[in-house]
């Protein structure tokens, strides 16, 4: 499916330090790609950084300055503590260090963008940078000894959001201005950020509520939500639609809750392996490598908010993977949905020389003299050449699916032995 075929594609390597050698760089060149094409000053002020929405963005400036996508923003910060963890595990300290300024810079640029609060209007969104500082703080310790006062302050202030947020039959609310619709996309990564904080009898209420309510039992999926209507909240009108990123917080709110050992309703293992077999028949589709080789792949939800769906499960799928709490089957297949899917995405990239001049006559746009930059497809069966055209607007939030997904990648082939794993 690649245009342009790469020695990266080799299967089988001998040794598992090649495979992470080889997987760490594929993370590398989506990180720099990212962080050069999309990440710049907000409104000039020292230390604030934010994501472009779009690159080039044709868009008007009054638009540019309303759209800003608070959400993309707290994965861009995963996406960084990805990265400073993949140069801390490979002993680059320097490296990690610069990433840790980069998210310290990224949190104080989302700050800014949001009027000098952390607080908005959706429950989901704040539950997301909820996860992203908590990781933030925790990689601060790991690397310096200490804690980061920045984003502390910023999880106890979102902290104090999502405590709003609980609906009265259960679950969290997707946001402030439309309580009565309670769903997956805030609630199962509110369970994960209340499971991590040390408070997991609320997450084990959360997940609870999604088990009893939004689990779809013949399919072996999460619904997206329930709009709860009526006086007493007694009548339900079900939003039926099924999305990767709501299995991939539903699986990790599960595994966070089976390792906690607070007892739940629902045996967190059980779910999370019929949830992983659910994943495997109703959510891959077959794909051909540039070998010949025939995988099953996750599917792309296409582009704006949905261009990030599947980046956020292969982020807990990579939990899965890792997880000694499930059965070598179920971390299997975890395993090979990763791999097989950040090869097809490797394989479909497009590479640039961001610095030749184009306007000059005779110039091979495929040329590359000085350093190459990576655009990924958002629909993983088709290649960036095919999906985005040359010129068009790239948006940032597929650009973080890929990079989520081969840090992924990247992270579980330095952590466990995959000589099995024949995928990638």
């Amino acid at each position: 499916m690649n245009s342009q075929p790469s020695s990266h594609t080799a299967h089988s390597p001998a040794s598992v330090s090649e495979y992470a050698e080889r997987t760490s760089s594929h993370a590398e060149a989506a990180a720099v790609s990212v962080t050069d094409t999309f990440v710049h000053r907000i409104l000039g002020v020292p230390g604030a950084l934010i994501g472009s929405i779009q690159v080039p963005d044709p868009r008007p400036l009054s638009q540019r300055l309303n759209t800003w996508h608070y959400w993309w923003q707290a994965h861009l910060l995963e996406c960084i503590i990805d990265a400073g963890q993949r140069h801390l595990r490979e002993g680059r300290i320097t490296e990690a260090q610069e990433q840790l300024h980069r998210a310290r810079s990224l949190l104080r640029g989302i700050n800014v963008r949001n009027l000098g609060r952390y607080a908005n209007d959706y429950f989901d969104d704040m539950a997301w940078l909820t996860l992203a500082v908590g990781r933030m703080n925790s990689f601060s310790i790991e690397l310096t000894g200490a804690n980061d006062v920045a984003a502390q302050d910023a999880g106890a202030a979102l902290f104090e959001q999502l405590a709003k947020g609980f609906a009265p039959g259960g679950g969290m609310s997707w946001r402030k201005s439309k309580r009565d619709f309670v769903n997956a996309a805030a609630t199962a990564p509110a369970a994960i950020a209340y499971a991590r904080a040390g408070d997991p009898h609320t997450a084990a209420a959360l997940m609870d509520w999604m088990n009893a309510t939004l689990w779809d039992a013949e399919r072996s999926l999460y619904i997206d939500g329930v709009n709860v209507r009526g006086e007493e909240g007694e009548e339900h009108e079900y939003e039926r639609g099924e999305y990767t990123y709501n299995q991939g917080t539903a699986l990790g709110a599960l595994l966070t809750l089976a390792a906690s050992g607070v007892p739940c309703e629902v045996d967190p293992i059980e779910q999370a392996e019929r949830l992983i077999v659910g994943i495997v028949k109703h959510m891959t589709e077959e794909v051909e490598f540039v070998s010949g080789a025939r995988r099953r792949i996750l599917i792309s939800h296409g582009d704006g908010d949905g261009g990030l769906f599947t980046g956020i499960l292969v982020r807990y799928l990579g939990m899965a993977a890792s997880s000694p709490l499930l059965s070598d089957e179920a971390r299997a297949l975890a395993s090979n949905l990763i791999y097989s899917t950040a090869r097809a995405l490797w394989e479909g990239r497009r590479e640039f020389d961001p610095n030749l001049p184009m306007n000059e006559l005779g110039i091979d746009p495929n040329e590359i003299r000085g350093k190459a930059l990576v655009q990924f497809s958002p629909r993983f069966t088709q290649a960036t050449s095919e999906a985005l055209k040359p010129g068009a607007p790239v948006e940032l939030s597929t650009q973080l699916q890929a990079w989520t997904i081969l840090e992924a990648a990247a992270r579980l082939a330095h952590t466990r032995d995959i000589a099995s794993h024949r995928g990638y």
